[in-house]
């Protein structure tokens, strides 16, 4: 995955959630936080795997 695709895949979840919470749609929201945080990581692994090869 690329780091592009991790921060882009990041940004949707964030975004779905944000959307539920609005509409008081809070029965998925556990999944989509855990579904959140595991892009979250695989972006920043990506992302320092990307900063050593510039480095």
């Amino acid at each position: 995955m690329s780091t592009n695709v991790g921060a882009e895949r990041v940004s949707v979840i964030s975004s779905q959630i944000e959307k539920k919470s609005k509409a008081n749609e809070f029965i998925s929201l556990t999944e989509a936080a855990a579904e959140l945080t595991k892009a979250y990581q695989e972006f920043i692994e990506e992302f320092d795997s990307n900063a050593l090869k510039t480095s």
